[in-house]
């Protein structure tokens, strides 16, 4: 089972937080590069032997299987850093909106009064 875990940072946070998921993923496609690299030639040696094929391919589907749910977690890491930065552009658009909004209500008390 999972869990997701919500936690509350600042505005000015938002940013090095989704930076830290995006970092953490390098090693995760680092590891993913190397496994599938190993996995493809592993693949082809057993293509060329005739004898533990069945052991072989067993292997491989095994690690297939492996570098899927990596790609899972990289997919679901992936997903949560651009949640986060969607709502942090909202949230950018929100203000700028408050602030055109305030403009507004300012040049219009000016006008009264002029």
């Amino acid at each position: 089972m999972k869990a997701k875990i919500c936690y509350e940072v600042g505005p000015e946070n938002i940013l090095f937080e989704a930076s830290k998921f995006l970092l953490s993923l390098h090693g995760l496609i680092d590891n993913l590069k190397d496994s599938s690299h190993a996995t493809v030639l592993e693949l082809s040696q057993a293509m060329a032997l005739d004898e533990n094929q069945e052991k072989s391919v067993a292997t491989i589907a095994w690690k297939l299987d492996m570098m899927r749910r990596k790609l899972v977690t990289i997919d679901e890491k992936l997903e949560d850093s651009y949640d986060i930065l969607l709502g942090y552009n909202n949230f950018l658009e929100k203000l700028r909106e408050e602030k055109e909004n305030e403009k507004g209500v300012e040049n219009e008390q000016e006008h009264e009064e002029g």
